[in-house]
This record gives structure tokens, C-alpha cells and sequence, in this order.
């Protein structure tokens, strides 16, 4: 009596034990028709022709960026943005790449110092490259202006019917970056730093000699 009353409770099982219900023994899986193989095959096709394509894409603009940093190094403007293009920009970068300026030191300069305060070093030398850098940067300042002052007699000589607006600080930006740093890159060698020529040194240099004292 108790076991019909659990069997009437507990219901039908959810697992049917019979062979029916127990899946394809063997490889378990139907053969495919002849359409199904054709568009697997034509689907393995797409991906293999998709593929080909991709790395073509990539060789071209692997080619393109080559290409593009030959032209910049050659200073062809087709290569440049627009911030770079134009002959009031392509004179600016010119004028400022014809001369060492003390603006690229600074950077380095800068990096000495923050350096040195990282490390053991004695007052008196952490004291004296604060004061150098200091000195630096005041250098630069005097040379900017003064580089300002020149390029804007020059463009204004030169190119009198032509938009020179951001020209000046263009040209302040870029003389205060290292020249290997400096995009575009410059066009050329690199000129030689030059020691300014003494007044003394000038006008001892444009005379004759001195004779010498005649015996007595």
C-alpha cells in the first residue's frame, strides 16, 4: 500500500530507459547531402580568397608608408599635413633649420637636471646646474625673440601678398625641438655649430699685421 502511494506521488520518470531514446551509436552524425558539401566548399573558398585579399591590403599600405617617409625626408609636400604645407611654411622650415639654435639643449638640459636631483651629488653641483639651466632657458628666450624679429622681415619681404598668420610660432615651436625630433625632418646636413666672432678678433683680422718693434 505505502509503495503505490509513492509511485502515484513521484510521477513518471524524466529519464526513458528505453533504446529508442538513446542517440545513433557509431559515427553518430547523418551524411551530407551534395548541397551542403558544395556550400562548405564555397564558404572555405570565400575566407581563403578574404584572406589573400587582407594581406595584399597590408603590403600596399606597408609600401604607402614607406613611400610617405622617403617623401618627407625629401621635402615633398605631398606628404605633409595640412599644417606643414605652403611656401610661407616650407621658407619658415627652411630658415629655421639653416642655424643651430641654444632651444635644443633645453630638453636635454632639462633632463640632466631632473636627473641630478635623483641622485648623491653635493650642494654646490645640484646649485650650479639649476643655475645653468637657468641660464639656458634665458638664452632661448633672447634667441626667439630675436629669431621672431628676423622671420617676420623676412616673410613680410618675401612673401608680402601671402597669409602669414601662425608662421612665427610655428617656427618657435620647432626651433626649440631637437633636430633629429623635429617633424617634417630637416632637408640636408646639419649646420655646424659657429663660435661668434670677437670685435677685437674682427678688426685685427681686416688690417695688416702689426709690424715688428724695429731694433734700436
Amino acid at each position: 500500500m505505502l509503495d503505490r502511494l509513492l509511485r502515484h506521488r513521484s510521477g513518471p520518470s524524466d529519464v526513458d530507459p528505453s533504446p529508442s531514446s538513446v542517440g545513433p551509436i557509431g559515427k553518430g552524425q547523418p551524411t551530407r547531402s551534395r548541397r551542403q558539401a558544395l556550400q562548405q566548399r564555397r564558404a572555405q573558398q570565400v575566407n581563403r580568397v578574404s584572406n589573400q585579399s587582407g594581406d595584399i591590403v597590408r603590403r600596399q599600405k606597408r609600401r604607402e608608408r614607406e613611400q610617405r617617409q622617403i617623401d618627407l625626408a625629401a621635402g615633398k609636400e605631398r606628404a605633409m599635413g595640412a599644417r606643414d604645407r605652403g611656401p610661407v611654411r616650407g621658407f619658415t622650415r627652411r630658415y629655421v633649420d639653416s642655424r643651430h639654435s641654444p632651444g635644443e639643449l633645453l630638453l636635454v638640459g632639462s633632463l640632466m637636471v631632473l636627473g641630478l636631483g635623483f641622485t648623491r651629488v653635493s650642494p654646490l653641483t645640484h646649485t650650479l646646474s639649476l643655475v645653468g639651466i637657468f641660464l639656458l632657458l634665458a638664452v632661448t628666450v633672447i634667441d626667439c625673440w630675436g629669431l621672431s624679429r628676423r622671420l617676420r622681415r623676412e616673410l613680410a619681404q618675401r612673401f608680402p601678398q601671402q597669409d602669414r598668420r601662425g608662421a612665427v610660432l610655428y617656427a618657435l615651436m620647432r626651433s626649440t625641438q631637437m633636430r633629429r625630433m623635429r617633424f617634417p625632418p630637416p632637408v640636408g646636413d646639419a649646420p655646424q655649430w659657429k663660435l661668434p666672432r670677437l670685435p677685437l678678433l674682427r678688426r685685427r683680422g681686416k688690417g695688416s699685421t702689426p709690424a715688428a718693434p724695429a731694433d734700436t
